[in-house]
């Protein structure tokens, strides 16, 4: 069976590679794929509080992502982005009464769980280990999991302290680390200069920017 090929639009803005890479990322469950293979159209979503806008394509397993809202979208989603994913939560959606069933699938796809942090850290660390301005170990703990995770070694010791949708969300690079501690999703015991690092390195994850991997030590508990 093929995989979904996801792609976005070259100089793609940060919301559309957002996109791109939770719908990749998603698209790793294997119900998510056989979704996303029998999505046939196209949605917008315009950000309700400010001007970020993304319009996705979808037919047999192919995902195009490009910036701006499309003049023939199927469906149209006014939303906070921030809050796009969470329980309960009902954007303004123009054209599902004409696309009821591509309204449905499309709801599915955008609350698909994201893949586990704690496999997402690994990921991040080992793609982002020879950067400068990292420390050489950090230790990660999931405030509603009670669990915990080390990667690397040495004395340059470092924490980050969150809940696990928001550990995975900054692991795969849809957030920066320094404004996910100005919104108080994310605590640290770090230096300064290792919040720049991190943060760096998370905005180099999501241009497709991080050189290629390198092997860490990794330690879970919990």
């Amino acid at each position: 069976m093929a995989e979904v090929e996801v792609v976005v639009a070259a100089g793609a803005t940060p919301v559309a590679r957002v996109m791109a890479s939770r719908l990749r990322a998603a698209s790793g469950n294997k119900r998510v794929a056989a979704l996303v293979r029998r999505m046939r159209g196209s949605f917008a979503i315009r950000s309700a509080t400010d001007p970020q806008h993304v319009t996705v394509a979808l037919k047999a397993g192919k995902v195009k992502v490009k910036p701006g809202v499309a003049q023939d979208a199927d469906l149209v989603i006014e939303a906070d982005l921030s809050k796009l994913d969470s329980p309960g939560y009902k954007p303004k959606v123009s054209g599902h009464w004409r696309h009821p069933r591509l309204a449905r699938q499309v709801s599915r796809l955008l609350r698909a769980p994201l893949p586990d942090w704690q496999s997402s850290a690994q990921k991040f660390w080992a793609a982002s280990a020879a950067l400068p301005d990292l420390p050489s170990k950090l230790t990660i703990l999931c405030q509603d999991e009670g669990s915990s995770l080390s990667l690397g070694s040495g004395e340059s010791v470092a924490e980050l302290h969150g809940k696990s949708q928001d550990l995975a969300k900054l692991f795969l690079g849809h957030e920066v680390l320094a404004y996910e501690i100005f919104r108080d999703k994310i605590k640290v015991k770090m230096t300064l200069q290792h919040i720049a690092g991190l943060s760096d390195a998370g905005i180099d994850l999501l241009m497709d920017e991080l050189p290629t991997q390198h092997g860490g030590d990794a330690h879970a508990d919990g």
